[in-house]
């Protein structure tokens, strides 16, 4: 017994969906595998599988057109017997936004139930009856009470009706650039030469438009499907220098035919549809089968989606994985689309420029761009999803919903609006208060802001207060007519009403008035920028191109100018620019992603950027999955006490903080960062070799004063530690100067060694302190009993010989005195001692310690 349910349970089924439709279930039962007699004939006919399994398939088809398959395969069991049950019955087909596909049945039909076929049979339920009982050659058998519950019949088919499928499809391509220019008429002269060739080969009809297009015919889904094939496989393996870019679109034939005007029949912007993808209605790439799937977005026509909307069409994952490599980041399709032009300010086409929110905003917010790279692809899709269903909501109050709530929606749309910063009144306002004269730079280099009318027309015209705002502006111009700040601002003023002529000549005004590389880059920008938006990227680029060689550093110039290129069609070109940026910049890879101003080249972007990502990832993981760059190679070459490896430990705890991210940015600081810490860390090890040489040689130095410090010391037992010490000292010190210090643990012997011969001599310089105290000591006491000896003899004599011949004059002239002194000589000889002792103890003193250095040294070298 086969059962619905098992079908239905293997399909997802998404909360949002992109698209829901109303149309036909078609349950196939056969008693073996399916054969392609049946899948071919329902596929014709414009239905597509859901899900299958070998014996058994559910189908889905948007119009009556399914009875004409099934009649087709009625016709061929008339020739070839099929045992084969089938079942129609309504259903919804629910496409989610990654284009998974879901039905939503009537509870009842969920639970059928069929048995192993043993003939051809197919019922239609009662609820579809209506609709297609007017199609001519087909009616509806009701089934017996012991047949079924109910509500079934059996579809007969009038054998005398050509039941065969009349679909077809026109295919255009369309060369971009224009058809005047030589260079646009020869490079797609040679490059259609190429495609006609292709066309011959595979016997497909096709004409040249007026417009230089060529228009295919192709009468059945198998001839589709092969050209759509080889035009992939021929874009895949052509170079860039070889091809033209082009538009490529397909559509169903209905009741036209193949004429040189049919592209004008087409309701869609061709500006918006991306270049070298091919773009088919949405049934008709399911129809195409599981080799293609759809991508990007839907182009929406002016009835809004649905099945008939054209969607970009690439191979399906399991055709060839290098040529399928891309970045999987869907656009919300809310984002993509308004009722407005581009802002000027913001970029999106829900509000007009005077109703932006980004007009009220003061500062510039600089890390916006590293938070938004911070976050994965998963946190990125998430985002973008919830922008998605709150645009669904309400376009613009959803804006301003998502930018008061905090979450990676805030943090998308924040960060999309700092990327059209320059072109905004914020940063018009850090302009005029700069004092610098380079880009960025000058715009952190303020002045404080005036209080002057100017300010005030500023304020006004931000609030929407337009006649007083031009009033302040009219009163500043009186007193400043040479002024560039007023040709600013009223180029805003006329961009916002409208008047685009008038705003770029005042910008360009503005510009011959400036006086710095800042004012003059700025300006040009503005008018490139409002050249952009109206479409005129030719324009546009040069402006941008000339910002960019006044202010080298104007990211967002280059940026622009690659957003040109891809809006104009040249998404290679554009794409090898914006690779260049990500380069030098990182953290714009995540914008490029989620940038709606780039939908035209978004598969583009995603698929050619997928190999910088890729690598960049593959280069952090092996940096990761190796010693080097890890942790390891810091406890190789620095002990735990080392000065250099907590810092740089730390330093490593930096880098790796965000290495479970899966993003762009922070793989390439990762990488940066790693090869720049293993690059200071040899820059350490070099360094500390040389200072490891250099404490050596000053340590044998010192050892060998020490030496001769404690050399001339007589009492061997109490210097024997001394030796000891020195003896540990040399022989660390001479282990050291042997050492490969080039390898880390020899390095880290060298260093410990290092440590214990610094603590060794440290020790040796203690203990020396009172080896030498008792040296000088014992020097100064010896020093001082010569001299102390030899001036006491001198004073005595002295003393002796002056008292001698002083008392000889008293007695000769009869003195009084001169008795009593040679009666109390005694005496008098014991104070001449005295004194004379003291004399020669102080001058001894003096003596030795003026002498004691010169004799220190004299007596210990």
């Amino acid at each position: 017994m086969y059962h619905l349910s098992s079908l239905l349970a293997q399909l997802q089924h998404d909360d949002q969906n992109l698209l829901v439709t109303d149309g036909y279930a078609v349950w196939l039962v056969g008693h073996d595998a399916l054969s392609k007699s049946v899948t071919q004939p329902l596929a014709r006919h414009g239905g597509w599988v859901i899900v299958q399994e070998e014996e058994q398939a559910l189908w889905f088809f948007p119009d009556a057109e399914v009875v004409r398959g099934l009649g087709q395969i009625v016709t061929w069991s008339h020739l070839h017997p099929l045992k084969m049950a089938v079942q129609m019955f309504p259903a919804q087909l629910l496409i989610a936004q990654n284009f998974s596909q879901g039905l939503k049945l009537d509870v009842s039909l969920g639970t059928q139930t069929m048995a192993p076929p043993t003939k051809l049979e197919i019922l239609v339920s009662s609820l579809v009856e209506s609709s297609l009982s007017h199609t001519p050659g087909f009616h509806f058998e009701p089934l017996h009470q012991d047949e079924s519950q109910g509500g079934w019949s059996r579809l007969q088919v009038d054998m005398r009706l050509d039941n065969s499928a009349s679909q077809g499809w026109f295919v255009i391509i369309r060369p971009l650039g224009n058809p005047l220019e030589r260079k646009v008429i020869d490079g797609w002269h040679d490059y259609s030469a190429t495609l006609k060739k292709l066309f011959k080969k595979l016997g497909v009809t096709f004409i040249y438009s007026e417009g230089m297009e060529i228009i295919l015919s192709c009468t059945t889904l198998q001839m589709l499907h092969t050209l759509c094939q080889e035009l992939m496989i021929f874009l895949a393996s052509t170079d860039i220098i070889s091809t033209w870019p082009c538009v490529y679109v397909g559509l169903e034939k209905g009741q036209q035919y193949l004429h040189k005007k049919l592209s004008e029949n087409i309701q869609v912007s061709w500006e918006d549809l991306e270049t070298d993808y091919i773009h088919l209605p949405l049934k008709t790439v399911y129809q195409l089968g599981a080799t293609f799937m759809p991508l990007g977005t839907l182009v929406a026509s002016k009835g809004g989606s649905s099945m008939d909307s054209f969607v970009k069409m690439v191979r399906a994952a399991n055709w060839n994985q290098e040529e399928t490599n891309r970045l999987p980041l869907v656009l919300p399709c809310h984002l993509l689309t308004g009722d407005y032009p581009p802002c000027f300010y913001c970029g999106l086409r829900n509000h007009p420029p005077g109703e932006c929110p980004t007009r009220v905003c003061n500062n510039l917010n600089h890390g916006i761009l590293d938070a938004l790279a911070g976050l994965d692809i998963a946190r990125l899709q998430h985002g973008l999803a919830a922008i998605n269903h709150t645009l669904q909501e309400d376009s613009f109050e959803g804006i301003k919903n998502i930018i008061q709530a905090d979450s990676d929606a805030s943090m998308i749309v924040t960060a999309f609006w700092e990327l059209n910063a320059p072109c905004q009144l914020r940063t018009m306002r850090l302009i005029w208060r700069s004092k610098g004269r380079e880009w960025p730079k000058g715009l952190r280099e303020l002045n404080a802001q005036g209080e002057d009318a100017l300010w005030s027309a500023l304020h006004r015209f931000r609030n929407k207060d337009l006649d007083t705002a031009a009033q302040r502006l009219e009163q500043f111009k009186k007193n400043h007519p040479d002024s560039y700040k007023t040709k600013t601002l009223q180029g805003f003023m006329y961009m916002e009403e409208g008047q685009t002529n008038k705003a770029i000549s005042l910008w360009k005004e503005a510009e011959r008035l400036s006086f710095t590389s800042l004012h003059h880059s700025y300006h040009i920008y503005l008018a490139s920028r409002l050249y952009e938006v109206m479409q005129d990227y030719e324009a546009a680029i040069q402006g941008y191109r000339h910002a960019v060689r006044i202010s080298p550093a104007m990211l967002e110039a280059r940026y622009r100018h690659a957003a040109c290129l891809i809006k104009m069609g040249f998404a290679k070109q554009g794409l090898n620019i914006l690779r260049d940026l990500i380069q030098e910049a990182p953290q714009f890879m995540n914008i490029i992603l989620i940038d709606p101003e780039l939908e035209r080249g978004h598969l583009h972007l995603m698929a050619g950027l997928w190999s910088s990502w890729d690598t960049a990832k593959k280069k952090a993981a092996s940096l990761l999955e190796t010693d080097e760059g890890l942790s390891s190679i810091i406890e190789q070459w620095f002990t735990e006490d080392h000065p250099a490896h907590e810092t740089f430990k730390q330093r490593l705890d930096t880098i790796l903080a965000h290495k479970d991210t899966e993003s762009y940015a922070h793989w390439n600081l990762l990488v940066k960062g790693i090869t720049t810490l293993k690059q200071d860390i040899q820059k350490r090890v070099d360094s500390d070799i040389q200072e490891l040489h250099h404490r050596c040689t000053k340590m044998f130095r010192v050892i060998k004063a020490i030496q001769r410090e404690i050399s001339w010391f007589p009492l061997t037992p109490l210097v024997s530690r001394f030796k000891e010490d020195i003896r540990l000292c040399m022989r660390t010190l001479n282990e050291i100067a042997r050492l490969r210090l080039y390898r880390p643990e020899n390095f880290k012997k060298g260093y410990e060694g290092m440590v214990l011969a610094d603590e060794t001599l440290k020790r040796l310089h203690s203990h020396l302190k009172g080896v030498v105290l008792i040296r000088d000591i014992s020097l100064f006491v010896l020093l001082l009993g010569k001299y102390f000896i030899g001036i006491e003899f001198i004073c005595l004599i002295l003393s002796l010989g002056c008292l001698a011949v002083f008392n000889l004059w008293g007695v000769n002239t009869g003195q009084p005195w001169a008795q009593a002194l040679l009666d109390q000589k005694w005496i008098v000889y014991k104070i001449l001692l005295i004194v004379d002792t003291l004399c020669a103890l102080a001058g001894s003193a003096l003596w030795t310690t003026f002498r004691f250095d010169k004799k220190r040294s004299k007596y210990l070298q």
